[in-house]
């Protein structure tokens, strides 16, 4: 099963596709999103997003941001992506 998911920036759509699972940085520790997850806002700190579709793993190091899931459907927001 997988859900859709945006992750943004202000300059670009840095991934907008069906995944397996995603795991952010929250402010109170890694987060991972799976299919059919609760409502949740999360914000965001300095860290790694990881995301797994079909079997691989892509990651990218943000400095914060927010993250929206519903509906499966979860939207990222990235302050900026450290290179």
């Amino acid at each position: 099963m997988r859900f859709f998911l945006k992750i943004l920036t202000a300059e670009a759509t840095l991934l907008q596709d069906q995944v397996e699972s995603v795991r952010v940085p929250a402010i109170d520790g890694v987060c991972e999103l799976l299919p059919n997850h609760a409502p949740i806002f999360i914000a965001l700190t300095s860290g790694e997003i990881s995301v797994t579709q079909a079997g691989e793993v892509e990651q990218w190091s943000i400095d914060g941001g927010a993250c929206h899931m519903e509906d499966n459907i979860c939207t990222i927001m990235v302050v900026n992506v450290i290179e």
